[in-house]
């Protein structure tokens, strides 16, 4: 199920520009060193928000048709300001969920697939993933990628040690399970995993909490004592380091 932020445009971009800006790891450059995409393909990016993605393939790689779908209007719409204002051409977006993206939009063919931090939230994602292979060109490829086990695990610590209550947040695992990834594996024809280790290192408990108050893991009636909890940290280490591992699935079909 979608959670609150995953559709507020606002608060999608406030999380893209922390992480951007404090992370250890260049999420978009680790993504385009394994897609490899080229001058002239056609890419689809799925659950593209207000267009980090799409606009990092634009700038660096250029001359590509790149559409990206979300549920979200506001963030489609987002995306085509964006792409006027900034005179990108090849650049599209429509609202489509993910849950229809491939009878919407079958039977195209894409030469690469990106889904980062998205693909998750389809109703039966197994399925989905499976799917999606009808969207793509022969040999075309995809690259699925979301939260990697262990991630957000010192603020959940926090959290649990605050609140006063059983209604805690759960240890992330990887956001796809073995058996999903093989039996989509089967149906593109090849798969390969990819892992990074990532971390943001946020300066003040208030970068922290600017953070989390974006997030769906944010609980207001603990925010106090998250504060107090998270201003210890940093007073004692100099930052507040969260770790954001990331997997990463490549779909490639013959």
């Amino acid at each position: 199920m979608l959670g609150k932020f995953n559709s507020d445009t606002a608060a999608l971009q406030r999380r893209e520009n922390l992480n951007a800006a404090l992370a250890a790891r260049d999420l978009d450059a680790w993504i385009v060193e394994r897609t490899a995409p080229q001058a002239g393909e056609r890419v689809l990016d799925i659950g593209c928000g207000t267009g980090k993605q799409v606009f990092h393939l634009a700038r660096r790689i250029g001359n590509l048709d790149i559409l990206g779908i979300d549920i979200s209007e506001d963030a489609v719409a987002a995306v085509r300001r964006r792409a006027g204002a900034d005179g990108v051409p090849g650049v599209a977006a429509e609202r489509i969920g993910i849950d229809e993206c491939v009878d919407r939009l079958a039977p195209a063919s894409f030469d690469l697939i990106l889904s980062t931090y998205a693909i998750y939230y389809a109703s039966d994602v197994a399925a989905t993933m499976r799917r999606l292979a009808q969207l793509a060109r022969p040999g075309g490829r995809a690259f699925l990628s979301g939260p990697g086990a262990g991630t957000n695990r010192e603020l959940i610590a926090i959290v649990r040690a605050v609140a006063a209550d059983d209604a805690v947040i759960a240890d992330i695992d990887d956001f796809l399970a073995a058996e999903q990834i093989a039996a989509a594996g089967r149906q593109w024809g090849a798969v390969a995993l990819h892992r990074l280790d990532n971390e943001i290192a946020f300066p003040s408990a208030a970068a922290v909490l600017d953070w989390w108050r974006n997030h769906n893991s944010y609980r207001p009636e603990i925010e106090n004592g998250v504060a107090a909890a998270l201003a210890q940290v940093v007073a004692r280490e100099g930052s507040f380091r969260l770790t954001k591992n990331v997997l990463g699935i490549s779909l490639q079909r013959p």
